[in-house]
């Protein structure tokens, strides 16, 4: 004859959960602290003002503020195209 098993007794689960929503909640907490550590991080960048494209080395064409000053310094307005510019 087989050897009965005895059912856990509902104190014992209790317990089970508890430690499963314990651990839960620990994990919960972790991510959140790693999430802020990056926030933290990137707010250490702006305001140092290196959260640039450039600096973070993204693959978006960078703005020259002095290409587009050169391309409208000789108009009105910007209100067509610099005096210099006719071909």
């Amino acid at each position: 004859m087989g050897c009965a098993r005895k059912p856990p007794s509902a104190r014992t689960i209790l317990d089970i959960l508890d430690a499963e929503q314990e651990l839960l909640d620990s994990q919960i907490s972790l991510v959140r602290s790693q999430r802020d550590e990056i926030v933290a991080d990137f707010e250490v960048l702006s305001a140092i003002g290196r959260l640039t494209a450039r600096d973070l080395n993204l693959p978006v064409e960078v703005y020259d503020p002095e290409v587009d000053y050169l391309k409208v310094s000789n108009t009105w307005f910007d209100l067509g195209e610099p005096l210099g510019s006719q071909d």
